[in-house]
């Protein structure tokens, strides 16, 4: 509770008697670099001050030679504004705050009970680090509140806020807020959000979906204060609920924007991000030049913004319908087409003997009996129609094979046989002449079937002519 002893004092010094919250106060103020103005004069008119009541108040309080203009000596000694303490009959006229930017020196605005303030644009006031919007007669004539990066102290007191905009805000320590509807940070921002409940008891957060990572513990609240820490993760909308002694008391949605710092590939956490306007990648991305890529290519982010490499066994968690395997090379690229794998490119089973395997247009692992052809060029760049098998693993089987219970023919047939399959992996079908390197000690002849079953113990016609398979299934 220090922050809030801290909120409470600041609050404290100009609020005692308050007493009823205001709806809607709108500061619009993304705070940038000062524009560097002229060291001319600023002329106090309708041009420069459109608003006659707050026109009234600059002259009366910052033209110290009372000559119609402000210096650029009299613009750069306003450090404070404190409309709060400007009689009622200006404080409460006031309906535009433009002119405000030429106090390019202001560090403090405070205003209160601006009862017609329509607007209030603190952009250029690139020094303004404390922001105080104060109201105890509920006007509800500003709904949006915009809030600069150099801001360190907010302090929204009995305020309805319809729009609360702090995303720009990478030094806010303070923030005391009353009713808030809608809340925009940034992702990894880290605030403490103190409430006025106006009774004791104990403030509690809840969330309804997992945008938000953490909030702080629930704490008692001392003279009706509570507050709690709010720390926003993942880009998005989500809604925050607090409750005082168990009873509802605020409902507020929350966004989450990406933090605009952030761009291009960052290596965080062991691990390579890609980030755009300021939000990681997540899930399937189709890289290219845009991402400082030479080649158009597919790469998967994980849930932690993680780019994926090596085997993948996707799934629903990935947003995959179907479980495959897919492989990522080291630099993030999904693996299509033929592949040669091989040391540094370990099975998922951990071997990692050379081998080749397919891997589909979409990035799936080839297994089983697959009939390959045009678009599925075999290595040697031959595209012929044909059939091939890869095993459980994603080998392409080579050479002589035993196939049998859970290497089903394309013909579903399961019975235990030898089919012999060519060094590019094409399933060999009818007569073929067999020799040492087809690892056999005497060249031969087999017959195979259209099934690329191996014929033995046989007598047979082909073609008109009559062979004899012996139990090895060499012709004789």
């Amino acid at each position: 509770m220090k922050k809030s002893k801290r909120l409470l004092g600041i609050a404290a010094a100009g609020l005692i008697g308050a007493g009823s919250l205001f709806s809607g106060v709108a500061v619009t103020g993304i705070l940038q670099q000062a524009d560097v103005f002229a060291a001319t004069d600023v002329a106090i008119n309708s041009t420069n001050f459109p608003d006659a009541a707050f026109r009234t108040y600059v002259a009366d309080n910052f033209d110290s030679n009372k000559d119609g203009r402000l210096s650029n000596k009299e613009c750069s000694a306003v450090n404070s504004l404190l409309l709060n303490e400007a009689e009622d009959n200006i404080r409460r006229k006031i309906t535009n705050l433009k002119g405000i930017e030429f106090f390019t020196e202001l560090s403090l605005f405070r205003i209160y009970d601006s009862e017609k303030l329509s607007n209030l644009d603190t952009g250029k006031n690139a020094k303004l680090s404390t922001l105080h919007v104060w109201n105890e007669h509920g006007n509800s004539n500003i709904k949006e509140i915009n809030v600069g990066k150099n801001v360190t102290n907010l302090d929204l007191w009995w305020s309805n806020v319809d729009s609360l905009n702090i995303s720009e805000c990478t030094k806010l320590d303070n923030f005391l807020t009353g009713t808030l509807k809608n809340l925009t940070m940034r992702n990894n921002q880290e605030i403490v959000v103190l409430f006025n409940s106006k009774e004791d008891g104990k403030i509690q957060a809840t969330i309804d979906d997992t945008k938000i990572v953490k909030l702080g513990d629930s704490v008692e609240c001392s003279r009706g204060y509570g507050d709690f820490k709010l720390i926003c993760k993942s880009p998005g909308t989500t809604t925050v609920t607090v409750t005082r002694g168990g009873k509802p008391f605020q409902k507020f949605d929350v966004t989450v924007k990406g933090d605009k710092t952030k761009a291009g590939w960052k290596n965080e956490n062991g691990g390579w991000k890609y980030y755009k306007n300021g939000v990681a990648y997540k899930g399937w991305h189709k890289m290219g030049k845009a991402e400082g890529e030479k080649t158009e290519h597919w790469s998967y982010f994980g849930k932690d913004g993680k780019i994926y490499t090596g085997w993948r066994n996707m799934g629903k968690n990935e947003g995959e319908k179907t479980a495959h395997w897919s492989y990522f090379g080291d630099n993030g690229w999904l693996r299509t087409g033929w592949q040669s794998m091989g040391k540094g490119t370990k099975n998922p089973d951990g071997n990692a003997a050379k081998h080749v395997s397919y891997f589909g247009d979409n990035g799936w692992l080839r297994t089983g009996w697959q009939q390959m052809g045009k678009g599925t060029k075999n290595p040697d760049g031959n595209a012929a129609k044909h059939v091939s098998y890869f095993g459980d693993n994603g080998w392409l089987r080579t050479g002589w094979q035993q196939m049998g219970k859970g290497t089903k023919n394309p013909d579903g047939n399961t019975a235990k046989h030898w089919s012999y399959f060519g060094s590019n992996g094409w399933l060999r079908t009818g007569m073929v002449t067999l020799g040492k390197a087809d690892g056999e000690k005497i060249t031969h002849k087999s017959y195979f079937g259209n099934n690329g079953w191996l014929v033995t113990s046989k007598r047979f016609s082909v073609a008109g002519r009559t062979y004899t398979a012996d139990g090895r299934g060499w012709i004789k």
